[in-house]
């Protein structure tokens, strides 16, 4: 099965490619609509795309930090975990479709 390509965000103001296997969790339940946040369907794995207003002082490596942390054998899994790549394709995908979602240009 093929990532999904061209995946609807925010009422279609952003797309982008998400894993294989990715369930959007706004159809399990209420999801703040400044986030679209998609799960995986076996690990405990999870990806959340969220609207934040800049903090210009929060710099570098601070604004982000990885977990790497797993304890399920990928060998025993229907759907694999996620992997660096899929996180790449799905924020190297994100394209905006509507400028407008960030107030009068």
């Amino acid at each position: 099965m093929e990532p999904t390509q061209d995946y609807p965000l925010f009422g279609g103001a952003f797309s982008a490619t998400l894993p294989v296997g990715a369930i959007d969790v706004s159809d399990l339940r209420p999801i703040p609509d400044n986030q679209e946040v998609f799960c995986h369907r076996v690990t405990d794995q999870s990806l959340i795309v969220e609207l934040l207003e800049l903090q210009a002082h929060v710099r570098g490596e601070a604004a982000a930090r990885p977990d790497d942390r797993s304890s399920l054998d990928p060998e025993n899994l229907s759907f694999p975990p996620w992997s660096l790549g899929d996180f790449e394709r799905l924020v190297t995908s994100l394209t905006l479709h509507d400028p407008d979602i960030f107030g009068p240009q």
